[in-house]
């Protein structure tokens, strides 16, 4: 039976309507016992509801400074799970995978999380 998706809500402007999958990478050794630098060793970890904005732009303003190497903002409801995603880490979202460059609680009020995300081709 199919699950229906439902957009959630923050009670904001913010619409959580998109999936976003994180992504850790596994560190592999290869044969010579480096660290393999394959980009096929990312793994699932959680599939969460996100808000996705990308600029036309490479700027997004926080803490009062320019963050230059930002092109997308992904935006979720904190709880323990998404407070524990960080920028080792990565998302996958609608088949695009964005590297995240930074991690926020927005606030510190344990509500919303904000990450500034690079798009990966």
């Amino acid at each position: 039976m199919p699950v229906r998706k439902l957009p959630c809500t923050t009670g904001g402007l913010d619409s959580y309507d998109k999936v976003a999958e994180y992504q850790l990478k596994l560190e592999a050794l290869n044969s010579f016992g480096g660290v393999s630098n394959s980009n096929t060793n990312w793994t699932k970890v959680s599939r969460v509801y996100c808000n996705l904005k990308t600029g036309n732009g490479t700027e997004v303003y926080r803490a009062k400074q320019v963050e230059s190497d930002t092109d997308a903002v992904v935006t979720m409801a904190w709880n323990s799970k998404t407070d524990a995603f960080d920028a080792t880490g990565r998302f996958v979202i609608k088949g695009k995978t964005y590297n995240i460059l930074f991690a926020v609680n927005e606030n510190d009020d344990d509500a919303k999380m904000i990450f500034g995300c690079r798009r990966t081709h």
